[in-house]
């Protein structure tokens, strides 16, 4: 994912929640692509990454050292990451074959939603997270970077 995709969906997104018009980001997967969406993040004023997620321990340890956020949380669970209110939405980095599980957690947790590219495991999975998205109020877009990217064709 390149940085002007995280922005257009990032810029899209209502900056009504807070009275200093931040974007609150809960990233869930800090293996590379994660810490990499993180560092992004970092540089883009008006988003404040709050907290991270991954189920190992020496990735969330990576994932949440980069956190500028002095009171950010960290999470094993992600259910856990969609529970806190303060987030307006979360970046899915996580192996495809947990995509659409989270993906459906976090629509039904209303949280603006990006995630990584495939959109899910399998046709009838995909068709599921579509209908899912059509009928949620809340912002969704994946990432294909590398299937529209020169550089990889």
């Amino acid at each position: 994912m390149g940085s002007f995709a995280s922005a257009n969906l990032l810029w899209s997104l209502p900056k009504t929640n807070h009275l200093n018009s931040i974007i609150n980001i809960g990233v869930i997967g800090t293996g590379g692509r994660g810490k990499g969406i993180i560092k992004l993040l970092n540089k883009i004023s008006g988003f404040n990454v709050i907290a991270c997620c991954d189920v190992i321990p020496f990735r969330l340890k990576e994932g949440f050292s980069l956190l500028k956020d002095k009171n950010a949380n960290y999470y094993t669970d992600h259910k856990q990451l969609l529970d806190n209110r303060d987030i307006d939405a979360v970046f899915v980095c996580t192996p495809l074959s947990t995509h659409s599980k989270i993906a459906f957690d976090a629509l039904d947790a209303e949280k603006h939603l990006y995630c990584e590219k495939t959109l899910a495991k399998g046709v009838a999975d995909t068709v599921r997270l579509v209908t899912k998205c059509a009928q949620s109020k809340t912002i969704f877009q994946t990432g294909h970077q590398y299937h529209s990217s020169r550089m990889y064709s």
